[in-house]
């Protein structure tokens, strides 16, 4: 009896987030680059010049933001205008929480 192998079991999880605007977008797992992104990002956050900090906070949430599975592009000027220090602070803690259940979760 010939065996089948379901790749569907293998299927990416996805992290729903509601914006602002309305728009709900799943966030798909991080590539190996996304997550070296993030580690780049907590060694930023560390220093104290607040305009690096702010920089590489709205570069860190446009990555998270455009890897979602329908491929909608969200420009650097939407994360910049439309959402604050809060949010784009959440979202990071959100994402990173959500990244470290999945590597701790043997199933996924």
């Amino acid at each position: 009896m010939q065996q089948i192998l379901d790749l569907g079991l293998f299927a990416k999880n996805t992290m729903p987030v509601l914006l602002p605007d309305g728009r709900t977008l799943n966030l798909m797992q991080p590539s190996k680059d996304a997550q070296i992104e993030l580690m780049r990002f907590r060694g930023v956050t560390a220093k104290s010049d607040p305009q690096e900090i702010i920089e590489a906070l709205n570069e860190i949430v446009i990555r998270i933001l455009n890897s979602n599975d329908s491929l909608s592009s969200i420009p650097a000027e939407w994360v910049q205008s439309e959402l604050n220090i809060a949010q784009k602070t959440a979202l990071v803690q959100a994402y990173t929480s959500w990244i470290n259940e999945l590597l701790s979760d043997p199933n996924s």
